[in-house]
C-alpha cells in the first residue's frame, strides 16, 4: 500500500493549481477526470496481465516479451527506459533545489552554495538505495513518502485556504494568464502535461504488484 500510495499520490499534484490558471475549472477537471480514468484502465489491465497461466511477470520486459514476441519485446523497456530517466532527471534537480532550500532556511547566515552540490548529494543517496536487492526493500522510504505527501497536500490546501480568508480578493482573476496567443497554447500543452505526470505511477506498477503475494 505505501508504494502504490507513493508512486500514485507523488510531488506532481503540487503542479495542479498551475495546471488549472491555464486551463480553467472546466478544462482543468475536464482533463483531470480524462487522465484519472486513462491511468485507472491501465492500471486494471497491468493488474489483470501481470498473471497469467499460473506465471508471473514481475518486469515490463517480461511482459511485453509475452504479449508482443521475442521481436519487439525491446519497445516496452524502451519507452519504460525514457520515462524513468525524464521522471529521475526532475526528481533529482527538484529534490536537490528543496535541500538547498531547507539548508537555507536551517542555515540563514551560511554561505550560499551552488545547486550542483546538492544534486551530487541527492544522486548518491538515489545510488546508495538503487543497490538494495529488490523493490520492497524500499517499503520505508514509500512509508515516508507516504507521510510527506500527505502532509504537503493538506499543507498547500490550508494554506491556500487561509490565504483566501485573510487576503483581499478583488486583485483576484480567473481570465487567460497570457494576452500572447502562442503563450496560452504552449501553456495549456504545458498544463495538460503537468495534470498527466500527476499520474506517473503506472511506470512502476508492475513492480509494485510484484510485492504482493499471488491470490
Amino acid at each position: 500500500s505505501f508504494h502504490s500510495a507513493t508512486a500514485m499520490i507523488g510531488a506532481g499534484i503540487l503542479g495542479l493549481p498551475w495546471a488549472f490558471s491555464y486551463l480553467g475549472w472546466c478544462g482543468g477537471c475536464a482533463v483531470l477526470l480524462l487522465a484519472f480514468i486513462l491511468s485507472y484502465v491501465s492500471a486494471e489491465l497491468l493488474v489483470v496481465l501481470h498473471e497469467q497461466d499460473n506465471q508471473r511477470y514481475d518486469t515490463y520486459s517480461q511482459l511485453g516479451q509475452r504479449i508482443f514476441g521475442n521481436e519487439l519485446r525491446w519497445l516496452v523497456p524502451l519507452f519504460q527506459t525514457i520515462t524513468c530517466v525524464g521522471a529521475a532527471i526532475s526528481y533529482v534537480i527538484t529534490g536537490a533545489i528543496c535541500i538547498q532550500h531547507v539548508y537555507e532556511l536551517v542555515y540563514a547566515d551560511a554561505e550560499q552554495t551552488s545547486v550542483v552540490y546538492w544534486i551530487l548529494i541527492f544522486g548518491v543517496v538515489q545510488l546508495f538505495l538503487g543497490q538494495l536487492p529488490d523493490f520492497h526493500s524500499l517499503r520505508f522510504v514509500s512509508m515516508i513518502g507516504v507521510i510527506m505527501a500527505i502532509s504537503y497536500a493538506l499543507i498547500s490546501i490550508i494554506a491556500s485556504a487561509v490565504h483566501v480568508l485573510d487576503s483581499d480578493n478583488s486583485m483576484v482573476s480567473y481570465g487567460q494568464r497570457s494576452s500572447d496567443s502562442l503563450t496560452q497554447i504552449f501553456g495549456i500543452g504545458n498544463a495538460v502535461g503537468s495534470i498527466i505526470y500527476a499520474f506517473g505511477g503506472l511506470s512502476t506498477m508492475l513492480e509494485i504488484q510484484a510485492t504482493l503475494p499471488s491470490p
